[in-house]
């Protein structure tokens, strides 16, 4: 990408700070001295400290997509390790997201003491965790209640549903998100004319590139590389390319991929719907069969 604008030169400046935040920040982590598998530390220094991992890890997640939601989560990691570092004897907090200082992390390691009371389970896990053995509960406590029922014919098949049918449910779920989030950045760009500037050699391998650039009102421009197998090939001196807005970094798209990546969609959308229908066969279907008297086996 290259910009000659002044608003997208501050908004990269922006974007490059805050990068630098980031990444001073998660030096600070990786050099405190405590990890949930330390000698000495406690549950709830455990848990803070994967609180601050958590939201460190979605902040560099989101940190190219949405800002906003990247500097809250930066924020919530920061909280998490303050927190950490007020159960430690001698600890300097970190005093701002902005400023994240090396010395926030604790110098001593204290010693677990005998006669603290013991934590809540918020306070002992992050709330995914907390999810996560709810719902293995639950599940558990279902599938007890299928195989009292209906015996454990039935109870096999509800587990084989939610095995099976849970991960394409969520993998369908995700994968089609991040097609319609292409899809829609197409259509919301538009379709624009990109001229040809230069053919270069490829980063990788042996092959070269046609280099079709477009500058918007702004004054920045955006490359489209395409593929060739010889630096010879003629070029066209324009092409109408999709311009796919990302938040502060467009892309260049070629005029078929929202096309495929329609029908990308729709497959992602089926499986979605299929892994959907077997989890549901399995929960509640499977307990509702054996409640009106249908038995496998």
């Amino acid at each position: 990408m290259i910009s000659s604008g002044g608003r997208p030169q501050k908004a990269r400046t922006r974007t490059a700070g805050f990068e630098r935040q980031l990444a001073a920040f998660g030096e600070v982590l990786a050099a405190h001295p405590f990890a949930g598998d330390h000698p000495d530390a406690t549950a709830d220094i455990a848990v803070e400290f994967a609180r601050a991992r958590e939201h460190l890890e979605a902040a560099e997640r989101e940190a190219a997509h949405d800002r906003t939601l990247a500097r809250r989560e930066l924020d919530a990691s920061v909280a998490a390790l303050n927190r950490l570092n007020a159960r430690i004897a001698g600890t300097v907090p970190v005093k701002e997201a902005s400023e994240p200082k090396p010395q926030a992390s604790a110098p001593g390691v204290p010693r677990a003491v005998g006669d603290r009371p013991r934590p809540r389970l918020r306070d002992r896990y992050t709330s995914k965790q907390l999810a996560l053995r709810a719902g293995l509960a639950a599940l558990a406590l279902y599938l007890a209640a299928v195989a009292v029922l209906g015996g454990w014919p039935m109870t096999v098949v509800a587990v084989m549903g939610v095995i099976f049918g849970f991960p394409l449910a969520y993998a369908g779920a995700d994968l089609g998100k991040e097609v319609l989030r292409q899809v829609w950045g197409a259509f919301k760009g538009g379709i624009v004319e990109a001229e040809y500037r230069r053919t270069a050699k490829a980063a990788e391998g042996d092959a070269w590139e046609q280099h079709f650039v477009y500058e918007d009102a702004d004054g920045r421009s955006v490359t489209y590389r395409r593929g060739v197998p010889k630096e010879s090939l003629a070029a066209l001196p324009s092409r109408k390319l999709w311009l796919v807005a990302h938040g502060d970094e467009p892309e260049l798209q070629s005029l078929s991929t929202p096309l495929w990546l329609t029908l990308l969609l729709a497959f992602m959308l089926s499986v979605c719907l299929a892994g959907a229908a077997a989890v549901l066969g399995a929960v509640p279907g499977m307990l509702i069969a054996a409640l009106t008297g249908h038995t496998f086996g």
